[in-house]
C-alpha cells in the first residue's frame, strides 16, 4: 500500500469513529510492551475516569500486565486485547495522561486508588500483612536501580545521589518529629541497598521479610506511614494509594523524576509531597 493509500485509509477509519461511538465502540488507550505497571496505572486511571455505560474506555493489554490484572479485578475490567477492538470504529489514542493536576485531580486519583484496593481481596491481605510487618515506627525507603543505571543515556536522565537523598530524608523526618525506629528497604536491587545504605542510615535497616513479588513491594509502599520515594512511577503510585487510604502518610520525594534537557522534571509529583534535596 502506498503512503497516500495509507493516509486515505486512516482518514476513512477516523471518519467512522463518531459512528462507532453511537454503537458503543470503545476508546482504547494504546500501550507499550516496554513500560511497566507504574506507567500503565496512569492509563488505567484514564480509563477509569472516562469509562461510561455505552461508551467504554479501555487500555490495550500487554503480557507484562498479567500479574496486575490477576490481582486487581478493576484493572482487568478496564483492559482489552487490541485484537478485540473493532478496527474501523474504535477510537485509538496514543497520548499518555500522567501529570498531576494537569491531567487528573487529587479527588480522581484518590477515588481510583480506593476503588483499586476495594476490588481486590488478595491485595487487601497483602496490605494487612505489610502493615503488621512495618508497624508505626518503620520508614519505608524505595530505591530504584535497574535500567536507570545500566545505560549512560538513562543514567544521565534518571540517576540520583541515592545515599545523599536517603540521608537528607531521614534528617527531614527527624526534624518533623516523625517516629523512625527502623528503615525498611523496598528495591529492585536490595543487595545494592544493603551494601551502600548502612553508611548513611543510623537505624536498623532491612528488606521486606515476606517479599515474593512486585505486588508485595507495592503493598509495602501503600502501607507506609513514612515513605521515602524513588524517582519512579511505580513509587509514585505506591504513594497515591497510601495517601488515599491514610491521608496523614508522610511522603518525601527526590529532587526530580528525571532530568529533561537539563531541567528537573517534577510534573508527575503530587504537590503535597515534600521534595528533599541531598
Amino acid at each position: 500500500m502506498t503512503a497516500a493509500a495509507r493516509v486515505r485509509t486512516a482518514l476513512r477509519a477516523r471518519a467512522l469513529v463518531p459512528l462507532g461511538r453511537l454503537f458503543g465502540a470503545p476508546r482504547v488507550q494504546l500501550t507499550s510492551p516496554l513500560t511497566g505497571a507504574g506507567n500503565h496505572l496512569y492509563d488505567w486511571l484514564w480509563a477509569y475516569r472516562n469509562d461510561r455505560p455505552g461508551s467504554p474506555a479501555r487500555v490495550q493489554h500487554q503480557p507484562s500486565m498479567d500479574p496486575w490484572l490477576a490481582e486487581f479485578p478493576l484493572l482487568a475490567e478496564l483492559t482489552m486485547p487490541l485484537a478485540d477492538a473493532p478496527r474501523l470504529f474504535a477510537d485509538f489514542r496514543g497520548s499518555h495522561e500522567d501529570m498531576f493536576a494537569q491531567h487528573f485531580t487529587r479527588a480522581e486519583v484518590d477515588r481510583f486508588c480506593r476503588a483499586l484496593v476495594a476490588s481486590s481481596s488478595p491485595f487487601r491481605e497483602r496490605l494487612s500483612q505489610a502493615e503488621d510487618e512495618l508497624g508505626p515506627g518503620a520508614v519505608v525507603v524505595n530505591v530504584r536501580r535497574g535500567d536507570y543505571y545500566a545505560h549512560d543515556f538513562l543514567q544521565a536522565a534518571y540517576a540520583l545521589d541515592i545515599e545523599g537523598y536517603v540521608r537528607a530524608s531521614l534528617r527531614e523526618l527527624r526534624g518533623r518529629g516523625v517516629p523512625a525506629d527502623e528503615v525498611v528497604v523496598v528495591s529492585d536491587d536490595v543487595p545494592w541497598c544493603l551494601r551502600h545504605l548502612p553508611t548513611v542510615v543510623d537505624l536498623p535497616l532491612r528488606p521486606l521479610a515476606h517479599r515474593v513479588s512486585a505486588l508485595d513491594d507495592f503493598a509495602a509502599l501503600a502501607a507506609a506511614r513514612a515513605l521515602v520515594l524513588a524517582n519512579s512511577t511505580f513509587s509514585f503510585w505506591g504513594a497515591h494509594v497510601a495517601a488515599a487510604l491514610r491521608p496523614d502518610t508522610v511522603v518525601l520525594a527526590p529532587p526530580y523524576h528525571l532530568i529533561d534537557d537539563g531541567v528537573p522534571d517534577r510534573k508527575r509529583f503530587d504537590p503535597a509531597w515534600q521534595v528533599v534535596d541531598p
